[in-house]
């Protein structure tokens, strides 16, 4: 599964992986707020620089990274999208493991529909050690998860 963004800086990057953060308990499981306002959960896309052959490579240069960001609000609606992952998601018990999906998906349904309206900021990644090597592209519009995909995961 691969993903290109071209036309960034003119540069092209290739899909490493995706992943999730939330909170089960409260509405503030987002790294990134809006307005001040923290949401349930939030899906990072991270993109790799094709110039650099190696993540640590890419990681000493400020146009190593972009990650693109999709927040997640709860809501009584059910993200249909989001199912074949969150089944996936039912089979991880303890961090750091990892599972293979059963389910193909398609994964531009995962991004929000607006992809021209974003927040872009240079910056690093959020876990040690922090390389500031990241383009963050947060998109402005609001996805939705059920209470009940949150509290599966």
């Amino acid at each position: 599964m691969s993903i290109n963004i071209t036309s960034l800086k003119g540069l092209s990057f290739h899909l490493l992986q995706f992943h999730f953060h939330w909170h089960q308990h409260n509405d503030e499981g987002t790294e990134h707020a809006i307005d001040g306002k923290k949401f349930a959960a939030e899906m990072h896309f991270v993109h790799q620089n094709d110039i650099y052959k190696s993540r640590e490579e890419a990681a000493e240069h400020s146009d190593g990274f972009v990650v693109l960001s999709v927040i997640f609000e709860k809501t009584r609606k059910t993200n249909p999208f989001l199912n074949p992952i969150i089944s996936a998601l039912t089979k991880i018990v303890d961090y750091p493991k990892n599972t293979t999906l059963q389910e193909n998906f398609y994964i531009l349904d995962l991004l929000p529909n607006k992809l021209n309206e974003f927040y872009m900021y240079e910056g690093s990644f959020t876990t040690p050690p922090c390389h500031e090597a990241v383009t963050w592209i947060i998109f402005q519009e609001i996805s939705s998860i059920s209470e009940n995909q949150v509290m599966n995961n």
